[in-house]
């Protein structure tokens, strides 16, 4: 996940980024704790997170799961 992070953070502007378990979970932990073992959020499948960056870190904006949307 370190060159991915690296790649990141040479990007200008709005970037997506889909991928699999366990691999995002572990880019998500490294942009906002600099650590790709800590634990910041647990994605799910079909789960989307919105990460904005800051000039030194990585905040989490959202997180939607398929549980929080209504199915009707």
């Amino acid at each position: 996940v370190q060159q991915y992070a690296q790649q990141i953070d040479n990007q200008a502007g709005s970037l997506m980024i889909v991928g699999h378990l366990p691999f995002l979970d572990r880019l998500a932990a490294l942009l906002v704790t600099g650590d790709p073992s800590t634990t910041v959020i647990s994605l799910v499948n079909s789960g989307v997170v919105c990460l904005e960056q800051k000039p030194e870190n990585f905040t989490l904006a959202w997180y939607v799961i398929p549980e929080h949307l209504n199915n009707t």
